[in-house]
């Protein structure tokens, strides 16, 4: 194998047929409907963008590390997933690429920035932030939780009884 992901070929073709297929629909609608079929064509555009995207990263991955390879193969075929899905729904391919592609992306980069910042950083100094990053951080949760409204004292009640006037008349 010389650098080429076996099954790319495969689903390169099927992504072609989808998207020549969409494009003779986009191009029939928008000649009734200029908006929707604007729309479609955006949609398709979008879609080649993230297969484009997701083929360069399974391309790229004989160059990660062992780590990051099963990263960058989560993240692109995320992405591949996410072209054959967004034209038929875009908001559930956005939300996988949310939940999914973010996630791997910070798994991808967060070890590269910390292993950086251990580097270039003075032990004691890396020392003092292990320990003020979870306290800055915990803070910052407690801040920003809502608050609970104080307590009533014990001896009044939360609402008064709404009674005619003159009292229950009994």
């Amino acid at each position: 194998m010389s650098g080429q992901v076996p099954f790319l070929p495969a689903v390169m073709s099927l992504f072609a047929c989808m998207l020549l297929l969409g494009l003779v629909v986009a191009g029939l609608v928008i000649m009734v409907a200029p908006s929707l079929g604007e729309e479609m064509f955006k949609t398709i555009g979008i879609a080649v963008v993230l297969f484009i995207s997701g083929s360069l990263l399974l391309q790229a991955l004989h160059f990660a590390g062992l780590l990051s390879r099963l990263v960058v193969l989560a993240a692109a075929l995320v992405l591949l997933v996410c072209a054959f899905l967004y034209p038929f729904d875009p908001k559930g391919a956005q939300d996988l690429i949310k939940k999914i592609g973010l996630g791997a992306a910070a798994l991808l980069f967060l070890p590269l920035v910390v292993i950086e910042l251990a580097r270039a950083l003075n032990p004691a100094v890396l020392g003092i932030a292990v320990v003020i990053v979870p306290l800055a951080a915990y803070w910052l949760r407690e801040y920003r939780r809502p608050r609970r409204e104080p307590r009533q004292r014990p001896y009044r009640p939360e609402r008064t009884p709404s009674l005619p006037r003159g009292g229950p008349g009994i």
